[in-house]
């Protein structure tokens, strides 16, 4: 699927990390809340206002997208676009909604399954997030680095540690390189005080 991966990786990573790669309270929403979960020395007014820019950046995102749509308004892989930015701005309710719309009409674009997973998972919902990772999922997966890297981010929400550095690996073997990514996305945070965590990053440095 690369128009997602380009979105993933030229639009929403930016967001998430900054103009260029620097990661500051200032230009990326993930050090942000890095910062404020641990008591990173940030005000009550500045943490707000940070806030409020980067919702704005989201905003901006969403305008792009609603320029496209007025297209292709019917296009599920902008369909989908939508779902994730709505996904990472907290909108989980309303992005898996929308992702249900897009496989409901579209139901063999196997690669968009393991977001909505996502979304299930982030909502508690685990027997049907689970059941969204079917053996085509796992097929479409087994050749993209970024459809493996999102169907080990279900297995890690999940709580399931082995399936989800086995994914990670084969995401890393399949050409993704995305450190960062991998150091910042809230959604592996059960991995990283593994030994496996040290094990995965000590390989994508070499």
């Amino acid at each position: 699927m690369p128009e997602l991966r380009d979105f993933l990786r030229g639009t929403l990573e930016p967001l998430l990390r900054g103009p260029g790669g620097k990661a500051t309270a200032d230009t990326s929403l993930s050090e942000l809340r890095n910062r404020m979960a641990h008591g990173g020395g940030l005000s009550p007014e500045l943490a707000e206002r940070l806030l409020e820019k980067h919702a704005q950046r989201f905003e901006d995102a969403m305008r792009e997208l609603d320029r496209a749509a007025s297209v292709e308004p019917n296009n599920p892989l902008l369909r989908s676009i939508r779902a994730i930015v709505m996904f990472y701005r907290g909108e989980v309710d309303q992005a898996a909604a929308l992702l249900r719309e897009v496989l409901s009409a579209n139901p063999n674009l196997h690669g968009v399954r393991p977001f909505l997973a996502i979304c299930l998972s982030k909502l508690g919902d685990h027997e049907a997030a689970r059941a969204e990772l079917n053996e085509s999922v796992r097929r479409t997966a087994s050749v993209d680095p970024d459809i493996a890297y999102a169907v080990a981010s279900v297995y890690a929400l999940e709580g399931n540690g082995e399936e989800a550095f086995d994914w990670l690996h084969r995401s890393v073997a399949l050409g993704n390189e995305n450190k960062f990514l991998f150091e910042h996305d809230p959604n592996l945070t059960g991995l990283r005080n593994d030994q496996r965590w040290a094990d995965l990053m000590g390989r994508m440095a070499r």
